[in-house]
């Protein structure tokens, strides 16, 4: 049977590498991002494994094109991945009421490093904001508690996810999907995303430092670790 997931966390927490790992699996396709890359560039550079030539030339075409590809195709997963921005909610808005998944999929990372992997990128304004990223953090808590009154939910830490790897995504997920006991990493080719995460071959170990952070910005940070 056919499934549909859903993968979604705060940017820079780490879900272009869950995006891969499952793309890495035989019987999955992941996309990173495409709704965010339609509003972003008025086209999806890729579908992957997809390999779909139809021509997406309107937001409200973005789902029912990916939802008619996947089920012409071989594969029986198919994950969408969206970072959760409260000032462009379009994104988990589209997610959530037109892709409909099966099966929910939140990645977390500590506050502190997700931050200071925020104040490294730098995109926009928002991700310069200790406030904004507080806001964010606590607008995807009350998400995640909001979907999993509706939807199978499924919460994964990135820290476990790099430090146990293939063996605690199987634990995490396996009441839900036959995950195998290793999967090859292999890179894409997505416009969005973590580009290093997206070419690399291997699960890296987590940051360990908070150079960029001044002590204001780490209290506010500290705030959220008890709900992390």
């Amino acid at each position: 049977m056919k499934k549909r997931t859903s993968i979604v966390g705060l940017p820079r927490s780490g879900t272009t590498i869950l995006n891969n790992l499952l793309n890495s699996i035989d019987d999955w396709v992941c996309l990173s991002e495409p709704i965010w890359e339609f509003i972003s560039y008025n086209e999806i550079q890729s579908l992957d494994k997809l390999k779909s030539n139809k021509n997406i030339s309107s937001f409200n075409q973005i789902i029912p094109t990916i939802h008619d590809t996947f089920n012409n195709s071989g594969y029986n997963n198919l994950g969408i991945k969206e970072t959760f921005r409260y000032w462009a909610p379009e994104c988990i808005n589209t997610l959530f009421n037109e892709f409909n998944p099966d099966v929910c999929v939140f990645i977390l990372r500590n506050p502190l490093y997700n931050y200071s992997g925020w104040k490294k990128v730098m995109w926009s304004k928002h991700y310069v904001s200790v406030n904004d990223f507080k806001q964010c953090y606590l607008s995807l808590i009350n998400l995640i508690n909001t979907i999993k009154e509706k939807k199978p939910t499924i919460i994964l830490s990135y820290e476990e996810l790099t430090e146990k790897g293939v063996g605690y995504l199987k634990s995490k997920l396996d009441n839900h999907f036959e995950i195998p006991d290793t999967i090859e990493l292999k890179s894409t080719n997505y416009r969005l995303g973590d580009q290093s995460a997206h070419h690399s071959t291997e699960i890296k170990k987590s940051r360990s430092n908070l150079d960029n952070l001044i002590q204001a910005e780490i209290t506010v940070c500290e705030s959220l670790l008890e709900i992390y």
